[in-house]
């Protein structure tokens, strides 16, 4: 085993590496420090000087999770505040005479003050302006039919019809509550009036006098929830009144919009729906249609479905194979680039994890023999084969073959880029009485494991002998395990 870099030690999750959960008693926390302190002290790797080295430094981490997860003020600070809790200069000091329970309301009660005192410290400013422009006359003359022509210009008429200016601050008050500060100001080509009516609700009161679109008042209500936004309006005038509503569904878990709008007037009807999907951070894409029945111009009987069928199957169709033809693939290949510049920014630190894990189960060899030997005499549980790691593509389970030496390094493609790796022998280590127990926690902190693919799904599949019987299993890589199985146990 070589020598550099032996000041990386295991990760400091004292539970994790007893394997031992949350909740274990004092009587199993001294049964775990006693068996990993059998099997790391440094003692039992004296012939070796590299070996009790490494011993040494395990031996001690073993150690101090023991002291740590045996004294019930300090595991109730760990449980709270973990490693960082316990460095604290004077904390042991204060707390000494309180219980676990009361070092952790206290803690729960400080964090909660924190987070109030920075909600009431922060603010949400947002701000709109919106103007209304008519360009109609830049490109189609419109004349009204009681209009009196006039002599034709040469520039186009363009009306900025109204303008308004929204701002709003929230102003959080508590954990759960926030106060909204807004305001609004409006101007249009005649008289208008808001109305903020709840904290969702806007009821707007306009009237428009002359001008080339005529003269018209309209009452407009406004609601925006977390889950829809609603518009209704009314207006009556010259040259068209009519009622119209608008609702929009969001679906922010999913990205999306949906919309559907009615509008009846003098005019005649228009419906409209469609939909608006959120493709990355700057991008979205949108697509509705829009039906339409004139008044008093009659075109046909009915509304012909075929217009209807496309125009709804066709933007549907599109996504899809937007979707599966280019979105998907870009997808995947930006998650693809992003693991391997993950894996290649951490190749040192992959390769000394790896190493650590190997030197570790070079430790753990006699008393895996020990344990199997004592397995197969009494036909107990004798684990064949364990791999941990990513599992293959349309895979429920990793190959597994012949018996291998359980060294930490890959099956197939030894190497610090190895997405499965073989722990057939700390497994077997964790054996007691022809029984496995792992914990509801991560597998690559156990001893003698480390995690062969940074941020992607792992799995942990044991192949292994129980009364002469031979049995696979895989589980996720926070699944609590117990082996043999009560199924297994049946069949016997």
């Amino acid at each position: 085993m070589d020598e550099e870099g032996e000041n990386i030690l295991l990760e400091d999750n004292y539970y994790q590496l007893l394997n031992v959960s949350k909740t274990a008693p004092p009587e199993e926390i001294n049964s775990a420090y006693r068996r990993f302190s059998r099997m790391f002290h440094p003692d039992k790797h004296s012939t070796d000087p590299n070996k009790q080295k490494w011993a040494e430094q395990i031996f001690n981490k073993v150690k101090e999770a023991y002291e740590v997860l045996s004294d019930s003020h300090k595991r109730a600070i760990y449980d709270t505040l973990g490693k960082r809790g316990l460095e604290v200069e004077g904390w042991e000091v204060i707390f000494r005479t309180r219980t676990p329970r009361e070092i952790r309301e206290e803690y729960e009660r400080l964090k909660r003050e924190r987070e109030e005192r920075r909600l009431q410290q922060s603010a949400n400013p947002r701000g709109t302006i919106t103007l209304s422009v008519n360009a109609t006359d830049m490109f189609m003359k419109y004349y009204d039919e009681y209009e009196i022509l006039e002599e034709p210009t040469i520039i186009p008429n363009i009306e900025v019809s109204g303008m308004t200016i929204q701002q709003s601050i929230d102003a959080p008050v508590t954990l759960r509550n926030t106060m909204t500060l807004s305001g609004n100001i409006s101007t249009q080509n005649g008289i208008a009036m808001a109305v903020q009516l709840d904290a969702h609700s806007v009821g707007y009161l306009t009237y428009r006098a002359g001008g080339p679109g005529g003269s018209s008042m309209t009452s407009i209500y406004v609601r925006d929830s977390e889950k829809y936004h609603t518009n209704t309006a009314l207006q009556i005038g010259t040259p068209h009144s009519f009622i119209s509503f608008n609702i929009m569904r969001k679906l922010p878990q999913h990205d999306m919009k949906l919309r559907l709008a009615l509008k009846f007037g003098t005019f005649g009807a228009i419906a409209e729906y469609g939909a608006e999907k959120k493709v990355s951070q700057n991008s979205s894409v949108s697509a509705a249609v829009m039906l339409g029945v004139p008044i008093p111009i009659h075109l046909c009987e009915e509304v012909l479905p075929s217009p209807v069928f496309y125009a709804t199957v066709v933007p549907l169709v599109s996504w899809l194979v937007l979707k599966k033809v280019i979105l998907d693939p870009i997808a995947r290949e930006r998650q693809e680039r992003d693991r391997q510049r993950s894996m290649e920014a951490n190749y040192e630190r992959l390769q000394e994890m790896q190493r650590q894990a190997r030197a570790t189960i070079e430790l753990m060899r006699e008393t895996y023999s020990r344990i199997r030997s004592d397995e197969e005499k009494k036909k107990g549980l004798v684990i064949l084969r364990a791999l941990y790691g990513k599992l293959p593509p349309n895979a429920s389970s990793h190959e597994v073959g012949a018996e291998t030496s359980g060294d930490g390094t890959s099956p197939e493609t030894p190497g610090p880029f190895s997405e499965v790796v073989d722990v057939t022998i700390p497994i077997q280590c964790l054996v007691k009485d022809s029984r496995l127990e792992l914990i509801e926690a991560s597998k690559y902190e156990l001893p003698g494991f480390y995690d062969p693919c940074v941020g992607e799904d792992k799995h942990l599949t044991i192949q292994y002998m129980f009364h002469n019987n031979l049995h696979c299993c895989t589980v996720n890589d926070s699944q609590a395990l117990v082996l043999p199985r009560n199924s297994e146990y049946s069949t016997l």
